[in-house]
């Protein structure tokens, strides 16, 4: 097997194609486990990549392909070093499908098996289990003989058997030997749902599976040839089905739609399309796609109820998806569908699933200890992660740093690593803890000592009660509830208030209270109720706030009742105490707390926006502090950017580790001292990313604090991620370079002046002048003048939007005043927010001259055929008039002899004797020479010489038209004279293939145009229509007579002639082409195979007509030349003086 150039570069795109689908394996398992187990799994898919090729290349690709051992095995040692490039192609793209088929087992056995037993399955899948699979349906491919499986009939085109039904079995046989997760399954046979570590994630593999899964089918077909496209839209077509049937199942089971049940529905019809992809049509591929979903969301089910516990679904999509492909390979169109194909497909399908299922189950439940396969259950429970690779998840962060508070609970502070966000989450729940329980033990014991400066005031009252000027306002009731005695604050307050009378010594307290109407009467009522209990040796004491109105004023006063000690029984000290000011200062300071909550609140709520802006600006925030080197930097931003948090300590020399060599002078304290005057803090630079690639970011930023020496101390400000514009930039830069320094030609105009913007190097040097000496010029200025009313029309049609863009074909005048023929691409553009008018294109010199080169080769080839058919044609009739002429020689000498005999009467001296024996002589003679044959013949043999002598005057005649000199001026000329000509001149070519039929319109106006390149035209298409003609009947000998049909007629302004025929036919890819400069469907030594294009050339670029073209593939084709009946002035004069086309016989 050889691939050429072009096949091998279409299974290289593939094979990255497949590249893709690793990176898609290693997104759906790491979203569908758990976060404690995500770093382990995404390991087993590098291990895949890593191992797998080693392996394969060393092994497996020798007993895959090497030469066949009965069909059962290849040989080991088949491929060295000394690879073909075709053959490492090959051994590439088969590579990446190994690795594709090791790489299912992973998410089976995921988040309980170790590292080195999943090391041994891929080895063991590597070198044994897909090669010997894979020899028995594929071997021979590249070559040697067929593996037994193929030999037999099996057909798999693209693996749904030897990748996805060997990596499906042995997933299971690996679920099964490792065993279910702690906890997937109750003794009531219930199977428990793990939260997904990120199903955005998941859904992000799918999708990249689905785009590797065009390399994967596509590049099956071992080169870039027409099926491709068919495969391609199969494979999506039975991923698309087979996505929106699992859809609709979640929708007639529940109202809720299971992401991971539409994920494997379109793994699934992926999966089965593989093995027919090559032969289904869009319709059965749906069929496919529809019947796998299907089958891989039940026997998902089914694995549940069975208790194996298979994490991803590896088994359900690979397992049974490809046998549900496998069996349905036989009913797709293409197929050679049959019982026997199924029974096939079946046994193929059963022998790839026990081969891969018994190895891997041997190996992980009989060949290696329990201890190797599966981690402890305390390493499954922390997570495999930690386990196996020591590394700890957020969450487990979290829960560690916790757990250390929760033994630590009056502890000030715990050690947590803050630079986790897991780790600073938990320090920040510690610190609000502690801060609640040390504000519990501040609050019991203030209401201890308010209890105990209760008790303590109380006693001290007494003392008190005596003190005048204090105040606390003192009445001391009797068990009546009379006034005894009161100080003199109190009595100042009783007088202010208007009730002096009712608050005097011997009053009663009821009409201070009651009728004194000064205070609120609920209080009133209370203070009264309590004077009265308190004094009945009832109750303890009593305290309350009221409303005093006052005559100018309300006051507020705090009223205390109790027993008075050392006093008889039923004394009752009241006590009052002005508490407006402090209840005001407390109200105030209540409204300055509720006002500061509602500031932070807004605070907040601006800081988060401000977040959220930043974030969704790709922004991040900054703080360097210049005299200790702290530098704090976002995080989330750190991590949008590709930066691990925990990678990044807050000190300025971490950045600067990050940056490259070229931008250490940057983040100094000598480059801080450069904003000392207030100016800004604005750097762009590059920041390494933990892969080793760098990404460019520009800092903002000010000073906030100086020194006193005036220097910068503190500097904050923004991040801005500039990694896309700077990647454009130096795009758009790389861009220019490429057109400034390429040879096409490049003009940029101001449309309303016409000047030149920009030249690019190509055009100066084929002008010869200067950038800034074209600066001044417009097209006009490098344009014959006699050019310039064309190149202003079509620059008119441009910028009036008639047109989009323009290719046409014009001269140049260099600055040395030699000219040259350029095709330029015109059309208007946005170039620095303003309209230019912008023209590509290229000095086609070289081109017009292997055009004309070309045409000669052409007029040679037509001239030679042409030369020989009318060879053949003059012969026929000048061979016919040798042979009348040769039989009229011959019958000359009998006329000479009879006429010497009919002289011999005429003699007036011969006796008469003499004279009859002449006439009997002159009898015998006659019978003798058989006159009578002689005189019935001659005539016709000499009318027979006249008709043969006018046929050759023909055929003269005719090829003096035909061959008439053309010239590149238009003249009006009679084309129906020159097609009948043509059909003359070219019969001994349509002939062979047939009849030719000539209907000319005899009322078909003279056309202006070059009569000797129409001519050549005619010429072409005849010829043309002959060999179609020819090819048909070769190809079918069952195919009608052949019949060649020339019209002529007239469609408005325009002469059309129409060549048809029922010949070959065109196919669709060949039509496209047809007109194609030096494109040919000849072999090699049957002619150039360029009168289309050169026809096409005449037609259109010298005569402004055009070739229409009706074809069907072994139906026959019909071309029509439009030819406008007038020529426009500007294009006769410009093909006179600045010739473009020189075609014609």
């Amino acid at each position: 097997m050889n691939l050429s150039a072009i096949d091998q570069l279409w299974l290289l795109t593939c094979s990255g194609l497949l590249l893709l689908m690793q990176a898609g394996f290693l997104c759906l398992e790491a979203g569908l486990t758990r976060s404690k187990n995500a770093v382990n799994v995404a390991l087993k898919n590098l291990v895949d990549l890593t191992l797998t090729p080693l392996v394969y290349v060393a092994v497996g690709a020798g007993l895959m392909f090497g030469a066949s051992w009965s069909g059962f095995i290849g040989n080991p040692l088949a491929f060295g070093d000394g690879l073909s490039g075709g053959f490492a192609t090959f051994l590439l793209f088969q590579t990446l499908f190994c690795a594709s088929a090791t790489t299912i087992v992973s998410g089976a056995v995921a988040e309980r098996i170790r590292i080195g037993a999943y090391v041994a399955i891929c080895g063991l899948i590597a070198a044994v289990v897909y090669p010997l699979v894979g020899h028995w349906a594929w071997g021979g491919v590249w070559s040697g003989g067929p593996g037994w499986l193929n030999a037999i009939g099996f057909d798999d085109f693209a693996g749904s058997g030897v990748v996805h039904v060997t990596g499906g079995f042995a997933a299971l046989a690996g679920a099964i030997a490792v065993g279910p997760r702690l906890g997937r399954f109750s003794r009531q046979r219930a199977a428990k749902g793990f939260p997904k570590n990120n199903l955005p994630l998941a859904m992000l593999g799918a999708m990249l599976l689905a785009v590797g899964w065009v390399g994967f089918n596509g590049g099956s077909t071992l080169g870039f040839n027409e099926s491709v496209g068919l495969v391609v839209l199969n494979t999506m077509m039975a991923g698309a089905a087979g996505g929106a049937a699992s859809l609709g199942f979640c929708r007639l089971r529940g109202p809720v739609v299971s992401p991971e049940v539409v994920i494997n529905g379109l793994l699934a019809g992926l999966v089965a399309i593989c093995a027919s992809a090559n032969v289904a049509t869009p319709s059965s591929a749906v069929l496919v796609g529809v019947c796998a979903s299907f089958a891989a969301t039940a026997a998902a089910s089914l694995l549940a109820r069975w208790r194996v516990d298979d994490v991803v679904g590896a088994f359900p999509v690979h397992g049974v998806g490809g046998l549900v492909g496998l069996l349905m390979q036989p009913i797709a169109p293409g197929a050679e569908g049959g019982i026997s194909e199924f029974v096939i497909q079946a046994i193929g399908g059963v022998v790839i699933a026990v081969t891969s299922f018994v190895p891997i189950f041997v190996l992980l439940a009989f060949a290696m200890p329990k201890s190797w396969v599966r981690v402890t259950p305390h390493e499954e429970r922390l997570g495999l992660n930690l386990s196996e690779h020591g590394i700890e998840s957020d969450l487990q962060t979290l829960r560690r740093s916790l757990a250390l508070a929760n033994r630590a609970p009056h502890a000030d502070a715990i050690r947590v690593d803050e630079a986790d966000d897991a780790g600073a989450l938990a320090a920040a729940l510690h610190e609000r803890v502690s801060q609640a329980f040390h504000d519990g033990e501040a609050t019991t014991t203030a209401e201890l000592m308010s209890q105990h400066a209760t008790e303590l005031r109380g006693y001290g009252e007494f003392l008190l009660a005596v003190l005048d000027g204090v105040d606390l306002q003192i009445c001391i009731l009797d068990e009546n509830g009379k006034i005894v005695e009161t100080n003199s604050t109190w009595d100042k307050f009783a007088y202010s208030a208007g009730v002096g009378d009712q608050a005097r010594v011997g009053a009663g307290f009821e009409e201070l209270y009651r009728a004194g109407k000064i205070y609120d009467q609920r209080s009133a009522e209370q203070i009264v109720e309590a004077v009265t209990r308190i004094a009945g040796g009832g109750g303890p004491s009593f305290h309350t706030e009221c409303l005093v109105q006052l005559p100018d004023d309300e006051r507020c006063f705090e009223v205390k009742v109790r027993p008075l000690p050392a006093h008889e029984r039923g004394a009752v000290i009241v006590t009052q105490l002005d508490r407006t000011q402090e209840r005001q200062a407390q109200e105030l300071i209540l409204q300055e707390k509720h006002k500061a909550e509602r500031l932070a609140d807004a605070l907040e709520a601006s800081q988060a926006a401000l977040d959220l802006a930043m974030k969704g600006a790709d922004l991040g925030r900054w703080h360097w502090d210049v005299a200790t080197g702290y530098f704090e930097l976002s995080t989330d931003w750190l991590e949008r950017i590709g930066i691990e948090e925990f990678s990044f300590h807050p000190d300025i020399s971490t950045l600067r580790n990050l940056l490259p060599p070229e931008d250490l002078t940057i983040w100094t304290p000598e480059d801080a001292a450069s904003v000392a005057d207030g100016k800004p803090y604005d750097r762009q630079f590059r920041l390494r990313r933990p892969d080793g690639s760098y990404r460019w970011v520009q800092v903002l930023g000010r000073a906030v604090s100086m020194t006193p020496q005036g220097a910068p101390e503190c500097l904050t400000g923004i991040l801005i991620d500039i990694d896309a514009r700077k990647s454009a930039e130096m795009r758009d830069a790389g861009m220019a370079k490429i057109i400034e320094e390429s040879n096409k030609l490049l003009f940029v105009c101001d449309p309303k002046t016409k000047q030149f913007l920009e030249v690019n190097r190509g055009a100066r040097e084929n002008l010869g002048y200067s950038l800034e000496e074209l600066r001044g010029m417009t097209p006009y200025d490098i344009t014959p003048a006699d050019l310039h009313a064309d190149v202003d029309k079509r620059i008119a049609d441009i910028l009036s939007g008639k047109t989009a863009r323009k290719d046409f074909e014009t001269m140049h005048v260099r600055r040395d005043g030699t000219t040259y023929p350029a095709l330029l691409n015109v059309q208007t553009a946005r170039l620095l927010d303003r309209d230019v008018l912008v023209a590509i294109g290229s000095d086609v010199t070289q081109q017009r001259e292997l055009e004309r080169q070309l045409a000669d080769a052409r007029r040679l080839e037509s001239i030679g055929q042409l030369a020989a058919g009318v060879a053949h044609e003059m012969n026929t009739p000048l061979q016919f008039v040798e042979n009348n002429i040769e039989f009229l020689q011959q019958c000359s000498g009998a006329w000479f002899e009879v006429f010497r005999a009919f002289e011999g009467l005429l003699d007036p001296m011969a006796p008469p004797q003499s004279w009859r024996d002449r006439q009997l002589e002159i009898r015998d003679l006659l019978k003798r020479v058989h006159f009578d044959h002689i005189r019935e013949e001659t005539p016709k043999a000499i009318a027979d010489c006249h008709e043969g002598v006018h046929r050759v005057l023909q055929i003269v005649r005719a090829m003096k038209d035909f061959s008439h000199p053309g010239e590149q001026r238009h003249t009006l000329t009679d084309l129906n004279r020159g097609l009948s000509s043509t059909v003359t001149v070219t019969r001994n070519r349509w002939k062979m293939a047939g009849e030719l039929t000539l209907d000319l319109d005899p009322d078909l106006p003279h056309v202006e145009c070059q009569g000797g390149a129409i001519n050549q035209v005619f010429v072409n298409l005849i010829v043309n229509a002959a060999d179609a003609v020819i090819e048909r009947r070769e190809h079918d000998p069952l195919a009608p007579a052949g019949l060649i049909t020339v019209r002529s007629f007239t469609e408005g302004a325009e002469a059309v002639f129409e060549f048809t025929d029922n010949g070959s036919g065109m196919p669709e890819d060949v039509r496209r082409r047809a007109f194609d400069p030096f494109f040919t469907t000849k072999e090699v030594g049957k002619g150039t195979g360029q009168g289309l294009s050169l026809s096409h050339s005449i037609v259109v670029k010298n005569h402004g007509g055009a070739i229409d073209v009706e074809t069907k593939p072994f139906a026959g084709t019909t071309l029509r030349v439009r030819l406008p009946l007038k020529q426009p002035r500007s294009r006769d004069a410009s093909l006179h003086k600045h010739p473009l086309e020189h075609v014609m016989i």
